[in-house]
C-alpha cells in the first residue's frame, strides 16, 4: 500500500522535522515508511480519547479499519493520513472497546522513527 503525505511534522525534543514538499509513505508487512524512515506497529501506542499529559508527542488520528490476530498479539490496521498499523495485546483491544470503526489516536515517539539508508 502507498500513499503521498502532503504534511508531515514530528517533534523531538525543541526540534522539528517537516517536509518542504509531498512524501512517499508505504506499508509493507507492518512497517510504515515514510521517505526514508520507517515506523514499525510494535512503536505504535493507541488511545481512544485524546491524550494528554504525555512525553510521546507525535499524534495522528486514525480509524480502525480492521484487526489481525497474530500469536500473543493483534495487529491493528489503522486508516491514518498515512495509514498505520498498531501492535497490542488482546487484552488492550477488550480494554479499549475497540471494534472496526473505532476512532483511536495513534501515539509514536520521534525515536521510534528509523532512517533507512536504501
Amino acid at each position: 500500500m502507498a500513499a503521498e503525505v502532503e504534511n508531515l511534522e514530528l517533534k523531538l525534543f525543541d526540534y522539528g522535522l517537516h517536509n518542504d514538499g509531498p512524501l512517499e509513505a508505504t506499508l509493507e508487512q507492518g512497517i510504515l515508511r515514510i521517505g526514508r524512515f520507517k515506523l514499525t506497529g510494535e512503536d505504535v501506542a493507541l488511545a481512544t480519547t485524546p491524550p494528554s499529559g504525555l512525553s510521546m508527542q507525535n499524534r495522528l488520528r486514525g480509524r480502525i479499519r480492521r484487526f489481525v490476530s497474530q500469536g500473543n498479539s493483534v495487529l491493528c490496521l489503522i486508516d491514518a493520513r498515512p495509514n498505520l498499523i498498531a501492535e497490542i495485546s488482546p487484552h488492550a483491544v477488550r480494554q479499549l472497546r475497540l471494534e472496526e470503526g473505532s476512532p483511536v489516536y495513534c501515539l509514536f515517539k520521534a525515536f521510534a522513527l528509523r532512517y533507512l539508508d536504501r
